[in-house]
């Protein structure tokens, strides 16, 4: 009995601090407006900034966007993928329209866009749709790489986003 008490507090004290023991996921913080900064890198200007971009993307193109950072303090590095999906599912139900979120995290070193489309979109035509607009993002993010490494994020997802927005209209 005692021999596996130490096995299994060997085991924690060991594997935990790399990651082996996060499975559940913290809870998703409430999606309140454009800027959803819950990694902390905006200061309240360059919030504004980047809400006034994500409203002019929104008008352009008749999909809303919002923007969120994370990181380990909302959900383990081991489980980006299911939350931007779930975040993305949440934003989504208050449209019946296509809609998109854009992740950033400083931590995790990631950049990525989600598109949800209404529930009666054909499948098909929803993957295609958003397999365009992953190619689109990719193609407006991509020169705004380096500002992304110099930790200039405001400056990169605005010139992002109004790339992404121009290059939508444009088909």
């Amino acid at each position: 009995m005692n021999k596996h008490i130490i096995i299994a507090a060997i085991f924690i004290i060991t594997c935990c601090p790399y990651g082996f023991c996060q499975t559940a996921a913290v809870k998703t913080p409430a999606i309140d407006g454009n800027v959803n900064d819950w990694e902390h890198l905006f200061n309240a200007t360059q919030k504004k900034q980047l809400d006034s971009v994500i409203t002019a993307f929104s008008n352009k193109t008749n999909a809303p966007m919002i923007l969120v950072t994370m990181g380990s303090a909302v959900t383990p590095s081991n489980n980006i993928d299911n939350f931007t999906i779930q975040v993305d599912s949440i934003f989504h139900n208050n449209h019946n329209i296509l809609d998109m979120a854009i992740f950033l995290s400083k931590e995790f070193r990631t950049l990525t866009i989600n598109a949800q489309f209404p529930n009666n979109t054909d499948t098909a035509q929803m993957q295609a749709i958003k397999e365009r607009v992953q190619q689109l993002f990719q193609e407006a993010a991509k020169p705004y790489i380096p500002l992304l490494k110099e930790g200039k994020y405001t400056e990169a997802l605005m010139g992002t986003i109004t790339d992404l927005a121009d290059a939508i209209k444009k088909g």
